[in-house]
């Protein structure tokens, strides 16, 4: 039997009486709620079903291509941690040294970093995508 939000709200029904105004009424939205999903939010007087909806699971892409990686130094890259930054035509920048990065393009520091901390959405057209930890291999 699949009963549609507006049946279950719909003042004075069968359902709506059996939820609000019966004397078993939190057994009932127990039992409604465990056969149909859902919740029950207290309007005013009365209770009202809402579906729950799920959200949509967010993936990442991962980011394999840089347009430019951005270092004081090549080597030892791989023990350090990095920033990944995008600009407006989605290029991918790999920046290992922030003062390099903001020397580059002229950045303010202030702003930079409130863009990492997620302040702002973006500087000059530079968005935070993410930070990359180095991998630490566990010594016995």
């Amino acid at each position: 039997m699949a009963l549609s939000e507006n049946e279950v709200n719909r003042r004075y029904s069968r359902t709506w009486i059996k939820c609000n105004d019966d004397a078993r009424s939190g057994y009932f939205r127990n039992v409604f709620i465990q056969a149909h999903g859902g919740e029950f939010v207290k309007n005013g007087k009365y209770w009202e079903w809402r579906q729950i909806q799920q959200p949509e699971p967010v993936i990442e892409p991962e980011i394999t291509d840089f347009d430019y990686t951005i270092a004081d130094s090549v080597e030892n890259n791989e023990k350090k941690r990095y920033f990944i930054f995008t600009d407006q035509e989605n290029k991918h920048y790999k920046v290992y040294s922030m003062k390099i990065f903001m020397d580059t393009y002229k950045l303010n520091k202030n702003n930079i970093y409130e863009v990492i901390s997620g302040k702002r959405k973006s500087h000059k057209g530079f968005r935070y995508i993410k930070t990359i930890e180095p991998q630490v291999e566990p010594t016995e």
